[in-house]
């Protein structure tokens, strides 16, 4: 099918990837060229968080079944809700494990970010004790992100290797189904593609929401932090490179 002829737009916005910076260049494409909050108001872009309280979220997912282009920190289990439709395109876009979890790290410990977190004050946080943390506002987007969103269980607890394998295969066929899969390595290039596909001009005067990247030898990680930080992303790196092999164009 044609993207042409799909009508909601569902956008896996992943933390630390740009996504902010995707949906408000492809959301001022939407018709009439609307302002952001405009569109807001008029339905046809929606934001969902999973980690909002129920009532708020169940309010955007009842609108965003009516929307044309849907974001938002969300897990496959919510799009479930979402009457998937033939008629959908899907997306996403992804960037090396290592460096968004470096990345979400130097979010997270700053002023800005620290805030998002309410079980802990960890703003100046050393990155070793970050990575030790256990809080429920915070593992699902430090701990494997990309498994836990695509297999649908932001909020499990993994017991064992076997657990993570099953995830990891469940996020394998639920990522394969994607229309479209984006990198940050590549980001104006793939922007290019994907505005394309879908036929809305986006906003290029735009700059780059949350820039917090973090460039390849711009960060030392201490020796003894390598461990934790391999644990964090080892199921992510198995997903980001299946994604590299089978599922993404040159």
């Amino acid at each position: 099918m044609s993207s042409h002829t799909k009508k909601r737009i569902v956008f896996f916005h992943i933390p630390k990837c740009a996504g902010t910076s995707v949906y408000r260049s492809l959301g001022n494409g939407l018709p009439n060229r609307s302002p952001i909050d405009k569109l807001l108001r008029r339905h046809r872009l929606t934001i969902i968080h999973d980690y909002w309280h129920r009532e708020q979220r169940g309010m955007k997912l009842r609108r965003a079944r009516r929307s044309r282009l849907i974001t938002g920190h969300f897990q496959w289990s919510t799009y479930q809700e979402l009457m998937p439709a033939p008629t959908d395109y899907l997306f996403t876009f992804l960037r090396e494990p290592r460096d968004r979890l470096l990345s979400l790290y130097r979010f997270m410990s700053s002023p800005q970010g620290s805030k998002w977190v309410d079980d802990k004050d960890i703003e100046g946080i050393n990155i070793q004790d970050f990575l030790e943390l256990d809080l429920a506002s915070l593992n699902w987007q430090s701990d494997n992100v990309l498994v836990r969103t695509f297999s649908g269980k932001y909020n499990q607890k993994f017991d064992s290797s076997a657990e993570w394998d099953e995830a990891v295969g469940v996020a394998k066929c639920n990522l394969s189904k994607l229309d479209f899969i984006g990198l940050n390595d590549r980001f104006e290039e793939d922007l290019n593609k994907l505005s394309a596909e879908l036929d809305l001009p986006y906003a290029k005067e735009m700059t780059w929401e949350n820039k917090s990247l973090v460039s390849k030898g711009s960060f030392t990680v201490p020796n003894d932090v390598e461990e934790s930080l391999e644990r964090k992303c080892r199921y992510d790196q198995i997903l980001y490179k299946f994604a590299l092999e089978n599922l993404i164009s040159e």
